[in-house]
C-alpha cells in the first residue's frame, strides 16, 4: 500500500510525462552528474543508462544542461540493471521534461532497441522521424544509407545503421525471413530476421509477402554475410513505410 501511495505522487509530481504513454516510476533521485555516453550519476551513488538511445559519448554534453542539480523520475516496466549494473530508464524531470524526447527531438541521439529494451520507443521514433527530415543535430551529417547503396552500408560495418529501401525480394527460408533489397542476394544489403525474432512481429509481418516490394526503415549493426547484413530480432527495429 505505501508503495502504490508513493507511485501515485511521484505520477502527479511528474505529471506532465505520464500523458507521453511512458511506463511506470520505478524509482527517483537527484542528478550528481553525468558521464560519457550520457551515463546520469544520482546522488545516493546509483549510475542510470537512458533506455532506448544510443550511448554516443558526445551525448555528455547535451545531457549535463539538462539534468544536472535536478530532481528526476525513472521510468520502466520493471527495475532493470543492465551487465554494468546500471539503471536502464526513460528520465523525466520534476517539470515534466522527458530527456530522450528532448535528446532524439534535437538530433543529439538516435533510437536504438534491443527486444528487452523497446518501451516507449514507438513515440521516440516519431520524434526522430522529424528531427531526421529536418536535418538537425547528427542528421545534418550521418543521414540514412540507401539500402540500394552497397558500398555505403559495407562502409558502417561493426557500427549501428539506420538504412531506408525498397524490398525487391522476400522469402522465409527454414524460419528466417530475409529481405533483399538488390537482385543478388550474394553481394547486395540483407536484413534477417531469425524465426525466434520474428515471433514476436504480429502475425502478418511474419510472412515475406507482407514486405515484398515495400519500402523499409531497419536499424541494427552491420555486419558481413555474403554481402551487408543487419540481423533484426524485435518489431521495432523494423519499420514498413507503404503504410499497414
Amino acid at each position: 500500500m505505501v508503495l502504490r501511495t508513493l507511485i501515485f505522487l511521484l505520477c502527479l509530481s511528474f505529471g506532465p510525462a505520464w500523458a507521453e504513454g511512458l511506463p511506470p516510476v520505478v524509482g527517483q533521485g537527484r542528478v550528481e552528474g553525468v558521464e560519457p555516453g550520457g551515463i546520469l550519476r544520482l546522488e545516493d551513488g546509483r549510475r542510470v543508462r537512458l533506455a532506448v538511445l544510443e550511448g554516443r559519448a558526445e551525448v555528455r554534453d547535451a545531457v549535463a544542461p539538462l539534468v544536472v542539480g535536478h530532481a528526476v523520475a525513472l521510468h520502466w516496466p520493471t527495475e532493470q540493471h543492465d551487465r554494468h549494473g546500471r539503471l536502464v530508464a526513460h528520465v523525466v524531470r520534476a517539470d515534466g521534461l522527458w530527456l530522450q524526447r528532448v535528446l532524439v527531438g534535437d538530433g543529439a541521439a538516435r533510437v536504438v532497441t534491443f527486444p528487452d529494451e523497446r518501451a516507449a520507443a514507438a513515440s521516440l521514433l516519431e520524434v526522430e522521424a522529424s528531427a531526421r527530415n529536418a536535418g538537425r543535430g547528427i542528421w545534418a551529417t550521418s543521414p540514412l544509407l540507401p539500402a540500394a547503396d552497397v558500398a555505403a552500408v559495407d562502409k558502417a560495418k561493426g557500427q549501428l545503421a539506420v538504412i531506408e529501401g525498397t524490398v525487391v525480394s522476400a522469402a522465409v527460408v527454414r524460419g528466417r525471413l530475409y529481405l533483399n533489397f538488390g537482385q543478388d542476394w550474394r553481394r547486395d544489403v540483407t536484413v534477417s530476421i531469425s524465426a525466434a525474432g520474428l515471433r514476436t512481429f504480429p502475425k502478418p509481418a511474419r510472412a515475406a509477402e507482407y514486405w515484398q516490394g515495400q519500402p523499409i526503415r531497419a536499424r541494427g549493426w552491420v555486419r558481413r554475410y555474403n554481402g551487408p547484413l543487419i540481423e533484426v530480432d524485435h518489431p521495432e527495429a523494423l519499420e514498413r513505410l507503404g503504410g499497414k
